[in-house]
């Protein structure tokens, strides 16, 4: 049945059993899809368990993310959308590449072109393009007047930054019709015309965990609700109308404005409720606000915490919108624990005494039950691995796991690929070469073993070579050029020193050879000279500009040529091979024909691969480390969270390579905080027992301060906040620190 149902929770166990009843009514076709809208791959996992726990069976389920379900609603109702969309970031970043280079002999491009005056590699026009890009895509959403005046040549208030304008002008005018906003004017007209027959679109659609969408999406998922049964599962900290509170910080910024605390207290009618939900519940609050603005079913049940914790009392007075009151009755506990760390390494060396003091207090506790959470995985990933990793089989040895990394960061193929890419700059010294061809893949696909290693190593040193191709390699870099000590000319000495007879050490054409090879050292040496080969042969080639296909069809060639075709890590180099061909259809998509430098295509991949990182599966039955907005919503036991050491995250855009031209715009997207924000509020909020005998569930907080000044950054002063609410409820007069 058609309509919207909204259903919210303090639990998220209650929300997924409310789902999995919707799920057991089948359709009436088996091959129809159930469609679970998720904003991370890790809320996808959990939700498919728990399904297949309550129901027996979890099966034909599609989990999109917001975006991609409304791209295929869009392309639903509207066949001829081309694919992928001209408006799509990935496209409109080589669109807006060829856009800057045809008009930067504009006036109002000035800026633009000052700022890549000293790009001779392209890389910062890649960057910047990309970054504008992106902004288009958030303007999309949250600025359309603004969007569809610049499409129409109305640049009326947009003199500071008049080049974004001229250049989202001539993206609508090259392919008008195609963006966010035309697609959702035309869903809305078909919906509402009744012109959508059976089976265009899903029949059934549910919204699960999610903790923020924008008003665009949620008047696109209203208006699908016309025709499809459409199903919102969201959290929701607290049973109480909270849209109207606001933070301590607030109240004060509206006095000074206002001049009259009585007035701004009184008049205004401004609500302080919870302190701790007011300044970190922003970005869920104006959600759960826009929703109730839709018309619709709607339910709610609210479930009191347990106990008599600390993070119960948290918990409760959070769900019950009250502010912290002092407590006789109440005294410390390990419930919640802040821990106030000078550095990374640090700060993981005290997660990782906690832990082992939590498994010696508790025996029933286990790895598995505990999630750390961090909003810079690659930051603390090799801390992680350092502390974790260094205890071997001991007895006191945590097993542990680090998901969403990029793949490239832990598959050995992917890591020999790239270190491929960058022998381009080389200087082919001995250790850059030989380091290639320890890799295991490459070993193999050159019929060598890791034995012949050694071998090699001796005849290079009795040939005494030491770096450069041949005099070339030493041309590039503008040094005299000379042919001893390179590849070329220690070759050449133990080929002659080979062929020769007698001692093989004789004078011929001006060469003296060297006779270390012999006999059956052929079949080593003839497999390495192929090596050097196409070495050489690649490494000249990717000095070369190309166009995204040719560069497309050059590095497939490598990968055949340095990867055997029964690679152990296939699935590494697949990812690779998928987004080459990706990158080729981007480019035709954007009618993107310029010749670009290799370091945009390595670029490219390299952030193509760190995005697959995100949501990667964590390990099972070890201490799970992954991301903060990965994980936060699953109910887990124990919740631990690191922050990132001196991560400024104010200032994070300005740092961006495109600062200069960036820090004008007028929009500023920096939503990065309060995600954070969020994410440690649900963590509060949904830290529970689970299913262990005895064990009561604390979050355990790593508060990271700067080492010269001792100062708590972003992330540091959310931990603190909480620290606040506890140390009122204790009638203590700062906040608890271990």
């Amino acid at each position: 049945m058609a309509g919207l149902h909204i259903f919210t929770s303090n639990r998220m166990e209650l929300l997924v059993e409310q789902l999995a009843a919707l799920v057991r009514e089948p359709f009436a076709s088996t091959l129809e899809p159930e469609i679970v809208v998720v904003q991370s791959r890790g809320m996808e996992r959990w939700v498919s368990m728990e399904l297949a726990r309550l129901n027996g069976i979890s099966g034909n389920v599609q989990f999109p993310f917001p975006n991609a379900f409304l791209t295929s609603a869009f392309q639903a109702v509207s066949p001829g959308m081309p694919v992928p969309s001209p408006f799509e970031p990935d496209v409109l970043t080589f669109r807006i590449m060829g856009i800057i280079a045809e008009h930067s002999g504009r006036p109002d491009f000035k800026a633009l072109v000052e700022f890549l005056a000293d790009d001779p590699r392209g890389v910062k026009r890649y960057q910047l393009s990309r970054k504008i890009a992106d902004l288009f895509d958030q303007y999309l959403l949250f600025r359309p007047e603004m969007i569809e005046r610049w499409g129409a040549g109305n640049f009326q208030g947009s003199e500071d930054h008049r080049w974004q304008a001229l250049i989202w002008h001539e993206l609508a005018r090259l392919t008008p019709g195609w963006h966010r906003i035309d697609q959702r004017r035309l869903l809305v007209e078909v919906l509402r015309s009744g012109a959508c027959g059976p089976g265009v679109l899903p029949r059934r659609v549910s919204l699960f965990g999610v903790s923020y969408l924008p008003r665009f999406h949620l008047d696109v998922v209203a208006e699908l609700s016309r025709v499809v049964d459409v199903h919102v599962f969201c959290m929701n900290p607290c049973r109480e109308y909270w849209a109207d509170i606001v933070s301590e910080r607030s109240l004060q910024n509206v006095q000074r404005q206002m001049g009259n605390f009585e007035y701004v207290e009184t008049r205004l009618h401004l609500e302080r409720g919870n302190r701790l939900l007011a300044s970190l519940g922003t970005l869920g609050r104006n959600f759960l606000d826009m929703l109730e603005e839709f018309s619709g079913f709607q339910a709610e049940e609210f479930v009191e915490p347990d106990g008599n914790s600390l993070l119960s009392r948290l918990q409760s007075d959070i769900l019950n919108l009250r502010d912290p009151q002092p407590d006789a009755g109440l005294s410390v506990d390990a419930s919640i624990r802040i821990h106030a760390c000078h550095s990374p390494m640090r700060e993981v060396e005290v997660l990782r005494d906690q832990l082992l003091a939590m498994f010696e207090e508790d025996p029933q506790l286990r790895p598995g039950d505990i999630i750390v959470m961090t909003p810079d995985i690659e930051t603390y990933a090799p801390f992680i691995s350092a502390v974790f990793g260094a205890q071997g089989t001991s007895p006191g040895r945590i097993p542990f796991g680090i998901a969403d990394r990029g793949p490239h960061r832990e598959s050995s193929s992917l890591r020999t690929f790239f270190y491929l890419l960058d022998l381009r700059d080389s200087r082919f010294g001995v250790g850059d070469v030989l380091r290639l061809l320890e890799a295991p893949s490459v070993l193999k696909r050159f019929g060598l073993e890791d034995t012949h290693l050694s071998r090699l190593e001796q005849w290079i040193r009795a040939a005494r070579i030491c770096w450069g191709e041949d005099e070339t390699t030493q041309r590039m870099l503008g040094i005299p050029a000379h042919p001893h000590n390179t590849w070329r000319a220690g070759i050449e000495r133990l080929l002659l020193g080979y062929a020769l007879p007698s001692q093989g050490t004789e004078v011929f054409h001006g060469i003296r050879g060297h006779n270390a090879i012999e006999g059956s050292d052929a079949r080593v040496i003839g497999p390495f000279l192929d090596f050097l080969e196409q070495v050489f042969a690649f490494s000249a080639r990717l000095r070369r500009r190309r166009r995204l296909d040719a560069w497309r069809d050059d590095i497939l060639g490598m990968l055949s040529a340095f990867f055997p075709d029964d690679d152990d890590d296939q699935p590494g180099l697949q990812r690779i091979r998928r987004m080459l061909d990706e990158m080729a259809v981007l480019g035709a998509s954007a009618g993107f024909t310029a010749e670009v430098p290799l370091d945009v295509v390595r670029l490219f991949l390299s952030e193509r691969l760190d995005g697959e990182g995100a949501g990667r599966a964590l390990h099972a039955g070890g201490v799970q480390v992954g991301l903060a907005g990965q994980r936060q919503q699953t109910p887990d036991p124990v919740a631990a969270r690191a922050r990132a050491h001196e991560l400024k995250i104010g200032d994070a855009a300005r740092r961006d390579s495109s600062a200069a031209v960036i820090a004008a715009l007028p929009l500023h997207f920096d939503e990065v905080h309060q995600v954070i924000a969020v994410a440690f509020v649900e963590a509060v909020v949904l830290r529970r027992p689970g299913e262990r005998v005895g064990g009561d569930p604390h979050v355990e907080a790593l508060a990271g301060r700067g080492r010269r000044d001792s100062a708590g950054d972003g992330v540091a002063r959310i931990v603190a906040r909480a620290g606040d609410h506890v140390a009122v409820r204790l009638r203590k007069g700062e906040v608890l620190r271990g």
